[in-house]
């Protein structure tokens, strides 16, 4: 656990600007930019060449393919990170944040349980509520810091001895 957030950082990470949401994060940045000036809503992966130019995504800061390594500095310094997918079996990426102890927004389409997933599922297609759940999460402070140990605590749970542990007590009952 080593989450040290930068004021107004928000991270988005995935590699499918449709399917990932990306251009509801791009509507939610633009008026989040408005309000906090300094904001630095950061994306990382690929295949964003296309779009990178467009306006409609101008108050994004696109930062291409990052190694673990830099994946990792990534969600341990940002306030929120947002997935707002469209479509997902269960997003790793989801637990990879948490395992940073980054808060989350995201949709139910992550995969993630929506009665044991202790950070905030918004709606799809809501950029609103990416606005909204960022503002709040940013103002805030205490929610944050209990976002962020929740979601590191919730990562634990899918450890693999964890998970290995459930398998043999399953296994023993039957």
């Amino acid at each position: 656990y080593n989450w040290k957030p930068i004021k107004h950082r928000v991270l988005f990470v995935g590699n499918d600007p449709i399917n990932k949401g990306l251009l509801y994060c791009a509507k939610a940045a633009t008026q989040l930019k408005n309000q906090y000036p300094d904001l630095d809503f950061r994306v990382a992966g690929s295949g964003f060449d296309d779009i990178k130019g467009l306006e409609t995504f101008k108050d994004l800061n696109f930062i291409g393919f990052l190694s673990k390594d830099q994946l990792i500095a990534e969600f341990q310094s940002a306030e929120v990170f947002v997935f707002p997918t469209l479509f997902e079996g269960f997003a790793g990426v989801v637990l990879e944040a948490s395992s940073c102890g980054c808060p989350i927004i995201t949709t139910e389409n992550s995969g993630a349980d929506p009665s044991k997933f202790p950070g905030i599922i918004i709606p799809e297609k809501d950029s609103r509520a990416i606005f909204d759940n960022v503002v709040r999460v940013f103002e805030n402070p205490e929610m944050q810091t209990r976002l962020s140990k929740e979601l590191y605590e919730y990562a634990k749970t899918f450890h693999p001895d964890v998970y290995s542990n459930r398998l043999v007590t399953l296994l023993s009952r039957i």
